[in-house]
């Protein structure tokens, strides 16, 4: 069997006549499509029996012709059938008519070609003939015939169906469930939107997608087809594009060739006119709240809400009143039920900010009480609005309709026309630019904003950004759409540079930096991080609409390398208490990387401690899985409350190289999975500074965060510096081990000299410029248990790298004799006259041994190590 570029092909030739055919058949290349027979037929048909076991998208090509004329009209039809006793079926071409040649009044032929239909793949038979028949009138035999038949196939390296699932951002399988959109104002900025993982199995081909449905014109797909391999999944974007508002309904359908039928998920949203803002949505100002006589009396009042909206919710008592209620705030999706929350009435003019949750339509508002009451002044809707009504700083209030500024619960509404000015930081609940207005937040001011921006026609942001002369400022688009221009095109007597970080390709720098970018209209994506260069001090400024509320980044692993350069696409801060539950999982050691001042990436753990990661700052992260993102939202940004954030986790091990310029590695004790490279853990990102870099090394590993789960634990330790220099190794956070419990040593093997971290504050050394290799080594140690004398508490023993090491920290020791089947190998003296530990190399040491140690003239014996 002959294989062509992938496809099996077979040729052959028949010549058919009506009474009289040349029955022979020539094969010219072997094919697997294996040909068990050919005969003749009653009636002038010729058959071919064919197995396509293994095979599929099976085609035919032919020419037919007639050798002479003749006023008689008659036809030669393709036709087959999967049953050799079922009735004969034509093939039809693409637009769904006969394959069949009919002669003319001269000999003539043509050329056909078709696709089998599927039912013909993969079986032990099927048969294909071409059936010779007279349509009308009389003549001569025109002597039909079909020459230069070619069969091809694509063999089907499966003998299963495919199979495609499909999974939400959650990473829960969609199994007979709807995916639901949440009930959006009108009109909107930015659609909402679901990402899906779509993951294929045994596929043939592409996978195709579609909407289907009365209302499929209101949803859009990012992808309409995806090219995956088998066993893998790609992600896609379904985005919801209302354009009236109502309950709106469709199907995602999900095909891919030889799928037995697709997979269709319902689609279910909703979208409603925004109302005026400030307007009171409740009908009555005034609510009854009655009693019974003996229980208490359930009032509820019902309305519906869009997602994740602030509301707020207000209401006058009688002093006298203010502590007999109790209320449920209860929201849903149509009827079911989402959130419940419950608060109680303290004082006589009640007054609550209320979020909905993602995806509710509808709250129900009940009130408890032990006595007929009534509310006063009640008030449901948009938290207060307040109207900048002239153009300047926004923290003037005289530039506020009133006098008042807004605060962080605010709506604000800024005038057409009116150009507002931010100097210092600014916060509020939501925003609606009036036509021609603009908002102009300053280099280095926060802009925080939680929920939605709705622009006049019009209507834009300007964003300030300093990046400064003559080194690389790692910088985020602030606004969407944003092009390369806006940095290149400022100054005419500057210079500047732009680059993006591409995942697992070698540029031309020998790097994963891209080549300059030099497109002007190069667009920069939300979420991505980017690398500036710009000889003078460059203020850029970004104008247009500011990022979506959501934006989702893809973390990408390619050729060995997992760094994504990654960005805050906000004009806030983010929490990282808030990030913390996207992120968890997808990256190594929870942990992102910034270039500091001096040129470190030291990493910051994100957990449930509060770090703040600054606005329209660009860092890196190591993912951990593949095909995975980081989801970005407004939700997430710090809100600037009392508490004083952390920069950094103070609950692990840090060793540093240098005093103030500091190089770290993070180590992680209690809880890792396991020893060796693991989710906990995250290599090292080397920098830019001129100053010593640290790292850890295991297993071959260079780490930036080393997690280890048992102690005693032993790691190199790598110093990297690009000149000689001086500089200190030091510990810190030693509270974070268990108290006198363990012991950290710092080896020199160059200079054969051990240091106790936890009693020297600091090591002062001479880097040397490269890399120390295998020069230090870093020693987690527990005291030996010597239950004989629980006076005896600091002596360690433990073994590394096929070495054994014993170390005392009270000088208690004097003698160390190392047994191997009741036979002494080695004997040696302590207290050593150049350090406190005594280094035994396994030299005639076989696997294990055993060791009895010498302390204030008593012998304690059989202490087990294994090398």
């Amino acid at each position: 069997m002959k294989r062509i570029a992938g496809v099996f092909v077979i040729l052959l030739s028949l010549s058919i006549g009506l009474f009289a055919q040349r029955d022979s058949v020539y094969v010219l290349n072997g094919t697997p499509i294996e040909i068990k027979d050919t005969e003749k037929a009653v009636g002038g048909r010729i058959t071919l029996t064919l197995s396509t076991i293994n095979q599929d998208s099976i085609s035919v090509s032919f020419h037919a012709f007639s050798s002479q004329g003749t006023t008689a009209k008659w036809g030669c039809r393709l036709q087959y059938r999967t049953d050799k006793n079922g009735a004969w079926k034509d093939v039809a071409d693409k637009r769904h008519r006969a394959i069949e040649f009919l002669n003319t009044r001269y000999a003539s032929s043509q050329k056909f070609s078709a696709l089998l239909p599927e039912d013909c793949s993969n079986r032990d038979e099927i048969q294909i003939s071409w059936k010779i028949y007279q349509i009308r009138g009389k003549g001569n035999n025109p002597n039909l015939g079909v020459r230069n038949i070619e069969l091809r196939s694509n063999n089907d390296p499966f003998t299963q169906s495919p199979q495609i699932f499909v999974e939400n951002k959650d990473n829960a399988r969609l199994v007979n469930e709807s995916i639901v959109f949440n009930n959006i104002a009108l009109p909107y900025t930015y659609p909402d939107l679901q990402r899906l993982n779509i993951y294929g199995f045994y596929l043939r081909g592409d996978i195709s997608l579609q909407i289907e449905g009365e209302d499929k014109d209101e949803f859009h797909l990012s992808n309409k087809t995806i090219s995956m391999d088998s066993l893998s999944n790609k992600t896609i974007t379904l985005y919801y594009v209302p354009r009236k508002e109502g309950n709106h309904r469709a199907y995602l359908s999900i095909t891919t060739k030889k799928l037995s039928s697709p997979v269709r998920i319902p689609l279910i949203a909703s979208a409603a006119n925004k109302p005026p803002l400030g307007e009171n949505q409740f009908p009555n100002s005034i609510i009854s709240i009655h009693k019974e006589i003996k229980e208490k009396r359930n009032n509820t009042v019902s309305h519906p809400v869009f997602s994740n909206t602030k509301y707020l919710f207000k209401f006058n008592l009688l002093t006298s009143d203010s502590k007999n209620l109790n209320i449920k705030y209860s929201w849903y999706r149509d009827t079911t039920l989402l959130e419940e929350t419950n608060d109680r009435v303290e004082e006589k003019d009640y007054r609550t900010y209320i979020t909905s949750p993602l995806l509710a339509n509808n709250i129900k508002i009940t009130f408890e009480c032990e006595k007929a009451l009534t509310l006063y002044n009640v008030y449901f809707g948009s938290p207060e609005v307040k109207t900048m009504i002239r153009s300047g700083d926004w923290s003037n209030e005289t530039n506020w309709q009133n006098k008042e500024k807004p605060l962080e619960n605010d709506f604000v509404n800024i005038d057409n026309n009116v150009k507002a000015e931010v100097f210092e930081n600014v916060f509020c609940t939501a925003l609606t630019l009036g036509d021609n207005s603009n908002v102009r937040i300053r280099t280095n001011r926060t802009f925080y904003i939680s929920d939605n921006i709705i622009y006049g026609k019009n209507a834009y942001f300007t964003v300030e950004q300093s990046l400064l002369p003559q080194k690389w400022n790692y910088i985020a688009p602030a606004i969407n759409n944003t092009k390369a221009y806006t940095f290149s095109m400022r100054r005419s007597d500057n210079e500047t540079w732009l680059m993006e970080y591409n995942t697992g390709i070698i540029s031309e720098h020998s790097d994963h930096w891209s080549q300059y970018i030099t497109d002007p209209e190069f667009v920069l994506e939300a979420g991505h991080g980017y690398a500036v260069y710009t000889q003078k001090p460059l203020n850029v400024k970004y104008e247009g609409i500011l990022n979506n509320a959501s934006v989702s980044v893809p973390l990408v692993s390619q050729n060995k390398d997992r760094w994504n350069f990654v960005s805050n696409p906000f004009t806030a801060p983010l929490d990282s208490r808030k990030l913390y539950a996207d992120i968890d999982g997808k990256i190594q050691g929870n942990a992102i990387f910034m270039l500091d001042t001096l040129g470190f990436y030291n990493p910051i753990i994100i957990d449930d401690r509060q770090t703040i990661i600054p606005a329209l700052s660009a860092f890196f992260v190591e993912a951990l899985k593949t095909n995975s993102e980081i989801t970005f939202k407004r939700s997430q940004q710090y809100t600037f409350s009392n508490d004083t954030p952390n920069r950094e986790r103070k609950n692990f091990l840090v060793l540093s190289a240098g005093d103030k310029a500091q190089s770290r590695i993070i180590f992680q004790i209690k809880a890792a999975a396991k020893n060796g490279f693991d989710p906990m853990d995250t290599h090292k990102l080397f920098g830019t500074s001129t100053l010593p870099e640290i790292y850890s090394i295991a297993n071959g590993e260079e780490l930036s965060i080393n997690s280890f789960a048992t102690i005693p634990a032993s790691f190199g330790i790598g110093l990297y510096s690009r000149d000689v220099c001086n500089s200190v190794i030091s510990l810190s956070h030693l509270s974070s081990l268990e108290a006198g419990d363990v012991s950290i040593v710092f080896e020199d093997r160059e200079e054969n000299l051990f240091y106790d971290l936890c009693e020297n504050a600091s090591i002062k050394m001479i880097v040397p410029q490269g890399t120390t290799a295998d020069r230090f080594r870093l020693h987690f140690v527990k005291p030996l248990q010597i239950v004989a004398d629980l006076d005896i508490k600091d002596i360690y023993l433990w073994t590394d790298e096929g070495r054994i090491l014993i170390f005392d920290n009270d000088n208690l020791l004097e003698e160390i004799t190392v047994r191997k089947d009741d036979k002494v190998i080695i004997q040696k003296e302590y207290p050593l006259r150049d350090g406190r530990v005594l280094v035994i190399e396994n030299g005639n040491i076989d696997r294990s041994c055993v060791i009895d140690l010498k302390i204030n003239g008593k012998t304690y014996r059989d202490f087990y190590v294994n090398l």
